[in-house]
């Protein structure tokens, strides 16, 4: 099983304008977790509202595709993808761009797991949260119940949660309908869409991840560009 691994990008980010196109060891970041994705699957694909980056694309003959700007994030742009695929895939992987090192094989389990089971599957960092990350807004925090069923995200220091690694698993169906439902009020207050999923009723489970560096802000970057360096 190959799964599909869409790879949402934008060049409008508040925290770090251009991330995508940030360049690391001469490459644009989004390259780093294409050739990450491609380790685990012949289909990955880069969507994104901008004309720049799929001109990028094309330059390193990545396959990318332009998806409507008026999407509000990136399971959106996955739920186009997917709407415009001639084939339908089991599994959608949505690897977010700032998901920098993550272990592929990781992600490649979390496709494998989302076949047998319901809901929504995305990575949770196996140890708790440090006291930086609980008080840093830029960490997502996840607290889960013992079966790794999440029950909550935030980005304040929520006690007794793990870091929570950007990367979900979805059948079609399951992404199509989260994709069509707009932020609740507490989604909107949090900034976090998995939320009014989790408020809509469906299941978010939190498989084991080794974690990697989340690309939030330019401290983030430039440790990103010491660490590929040494």
């Amino acid at each position: 099983m190959s799964p599909l691994i869409v790879i949402p990008a934008r060049l409008k980010s508040e925290r770090l304008p251009n991330k995508p196109l940030l360049p690391v060891c001469g490459r644009p970041l989004y390259v780093l977790i294409y050739r990450l994705a491609r380790s685990i699957s012949h289909n990955v694909i880069i969507a994104t509202p901008d004309v720049e980056i799929t001109k990028s694309c094309e330059a390193y003959n990545i396959p990318a595709m332009l998806t409507d700007p008026e999407h509000t994030s990136g399971t959106e742009r996955c739920a186009e993808v997917v709407q415009r695929s001639v084939r339908k895939p089991e599994v959608i992987i949505n690897w977010q761009v700032d998901e920098v090192l993550d272990e592929p094989k990781e992600v490649l389990k979390l496709a494998h797991r989302q076949i047998n089971r319901g809901g929504i599957g995305t990575l949770l960092e196996t140890d708790l949260c440090t006291e930086e990350e609980l008080e840093c807004p830029h960490t997502v925090k996840a607290a889960a119940n013992p079966s790794g069923r999440c029950f909550w995200f935030s980005r304040g220091a929520l006690r007794g949660s793990r870091p929570h690694v950007g990367i979900y698993a979805f059948s079609p169906s399951v992404l199509s309908a989260v994709s069509a439902r707009r932020s609740t009020p507490l989604s909107a207050a949090e900034s976090l869409e998995q939320l009014s999923w989790l408020e809509i009723g469906y299941a978010i489970w939190g498989d084991p991840s080794s974690g990697g560096i989340q690309i939030n802000t330019q401290t983030d970057y430039d440790l990103l560009c010491k660490v590929v360096k040494e």
